[in-house]
């Protein structure tokens, strides 16, 4: 122990009057433990509902349609169970669980070989393509940033909208 730390110690000692002091945990680690299904989908509600005022979402759905996104997505559902149980499509469940930021084991599934693509990035590209997925000297943006909505592609399926990447320094 340093100085300090033995300071310390020894004031603890002082006061506590004891050398060790140990706690026991009353309560079950999380904060949604013994809680019925209602209190939950509650929480879950309020929590899209801050999600909604904060971030821009690409769908349209109601809370309680990405609330079931929510649950199915932690049930392990894929996004068509999930989109049969809402009354939507797998690509909006997709959007959704964008939107949600849930994102799967799946969803980093990429025929890419990332450590080259960065590499590759890192000597060949300039910084003013890089950006912009697929830029070409011929579709490359200007310097202002693009109010268009680029599309994302999930892997292995379809476009669906997203947000223009930000270009923060």
């Amino acid at each position: 122990m340093d100085e300090k730390t033995e300071e310390l110690r020894d004031i603890f000692v002082d006061v506590a009057g004891e050398e060790m002091v140990t706690e026991s945990q009353t309560e079950e680690p999380g904060s949604l433990v013994d809680t019925d299904d209602a209190t939950v989908d509650e929480r879950l509600a309020a929590a899209v509902e801050r999600m909604t005022e904060r971030y821009e979402f690409d769908t349209d759905l109601d809370v309680d349609a990405y609330v079931s996104v929510v649950r199915g997505f932690y049930a392990n559902d894929d996004d068509g169970a999930v989109a049969a149980d809402i009354g939507a499509d797998a690509d909006t469940v997709f959007a959704a669980r964008m939107d949600l930021h849930l994102i799967g084991e799946g969803d980093t599934d990429l025929p890419v070989d990332l450590p080259a693509l960065r590499a590759a990035l890192a000597t060949t590209v300039p910084m003013s393509a890089r950006w912009w997925p697929g830029a070409t000297p011929t579709n490359r943006p200007s310097s202002e940033p693009s109010r268009s909505r680029p599309h994302r592609t999930r892997p292995g399926g379809s476009a669906t909208a997203s947000r223009a990447p930000s270009r923060t320094c």
